[in-house]
This record gives structure tokens, sequence and C-alpha cells, in this order.
């Protein structure tokens, strides 16, 4: 399971629109089967797999591969085959996997229109621009983990105000 960090505070992705572009933009039955071997399975919109208590089966076909979705987004966002847009993916050198998910959202948007950078920068960097300058557009992480308990793995102190770190930028 991964976690997504999109920023807010600047565009593309203080655009509603784009943010649900990148839901629909990630293969993660191309991840499981190119990447992990074929080990495991996505789980639709949710950090929880279908063992745990809190899976929401309703959560399973939320966000499944969609590129002409995704383009239509683009679209209504006003990035018509990616005119305009301008972001990129930042990764922490070190995390293959992070790399393995943006090569994959890369592909999506490439398709469409628009090539986004791959960033790739040492852990410091990545947690300093994530954490403190907020200079980032896109980034995968980790969700929080080691808790049964879902308002942890949400908020884990990254996601959602009031929260000091609340990466995103997510306003109430």
């Amino acid at each position: 399971s991964f976690a997504m960090y999109l920023n807010l505070r600047k565009p593309p992705f203080d655009k509603v629109e784009m943010r649900q572009a990148m839901g629909w933009a990630l293969d993660r039955e191309g991840f499981f089967q190119s990447f992990q071997s074929g080990i495991g399975s996505p789980v639709g919109n949710s950090p929880f797999t279908d063992k745990h208590w809190a899976y929401e089966p309703k959560t399973a076909d939320a966000y499944k591969y969609d590129p002409d979705k995704v383009g239509q987004l683009m679209e209504k966002a006003g990035y018509p085959k990616g005119q305009g847009l301008e972001f990129s993916f930042l990764v922490p050198n070190g995390y293959p996997e992070f790399k393995q998910i943006s090569t994959i959202l890369q592909a999506t948007f490439a398709a469409l229109g628009y090539q986004p950078a791959i960033e790739e920068v040492e852990i410091a960097q990545w947690s300093q621009r994530l954490n403190q300058s907020r200079e980032f557009h896109a980034a995968v992480d980790y969700p929080g983990r080691g808790t049964a308990d879902p308002a942890l793995t949400y908020g884990a102190g990254l996601l959602y105000p009031p929260t000091a770190a609340n990466i995103g930028g997510l306003t109430p």
C-alpha cells in the first residue's frame, strides 16, 4: 500500500479535477504484475487489505485505471492533451518502488500528451521539500503503518489538518 501526496497549494493540483485524474491514472494491476512479480493484489482506493476490519468493499472499484477518464479530467481542468500542464514526481533515492509507481503514472500521462518529469533527490532533501519548503507537486510515500486504528492510518499527522505537517495543504 502506498500514499500519494499532491501539493494542493499550487497548480495543477489546486484543481480537484487534476487530483481526481491522478487517482484514475495508476495502473494498479500493471504495478503488481510488472514490479511485484504478481505478488499481492490491488484493493481499490483503500490503504487497507480486504482482510482488515476497516476495509470497505464499496471502494474496490473506486479509481480503477482509466486513461480516458484521466484525459477528460485533464481537459476539464484546463489542460487538454497536457497543454500548459506542469508537474513532476519527487522521488527519494533508494526507494525503487516509489520510482516504479511514478514511472507507471508518468506513462499514463505521456499517452495523453504530457510527460511529467521524475525528479530523484536524496531522502533528506525529499523530506525537507515535503515537510518544510513545500516545493513539490506529487510524491509517493508509504502510508502510516503499525496500527489497527484507521484514524491513525489516515491522519498520521500528515494528511489532514489541523496537524502541523499537512503535507498536501488540505484546508477544512
